[in-house]
């Protein structure tokens, strides 16, 4: 997936669900043109799940959040409710 900021470093990017949300397997997120990490918000009505062999970049605020096997993260997780669950996972900011 390409997010691409135009050149506006304060560019926006919002996912929204008002339930689970699923990241399927080798998906890859690619800034471009002024994207910022930062500023990349995943709300998630309960559940966030990424598969494996993923790379995700953003805010991830749900109730509960899973990371499979051999998934990099660039943000921040926030759980409002029960858990994170890590597996072999690589987080950063």
């Amino acid at each position: 997936m390409i997010l691409d900021g135009e050149g506006d470093p304060d560019a926006v990017f919002v996912f929204r669900s008002t339930s689970t949300t699923t990241v399927a397997g080798y998906v890859n997120i690619i800034l471009r043109n002024g994207a910022n990490a930062d500023n990349i918000y995943w709300l998630c009505g309960t559940v966030f799940i990424q598969a494996a062999f993923t790379h995700i970049i953003g805010n991830i605020f749900a109730m509960s959040i899973t990371l499979a096997f051999d998934t990099n993260i660039l943000g921040r997780l926030y759980s409002y409710g029960t858990s994170i669950t890590l597996s072999s996972s690589v987080i950063g900011d």
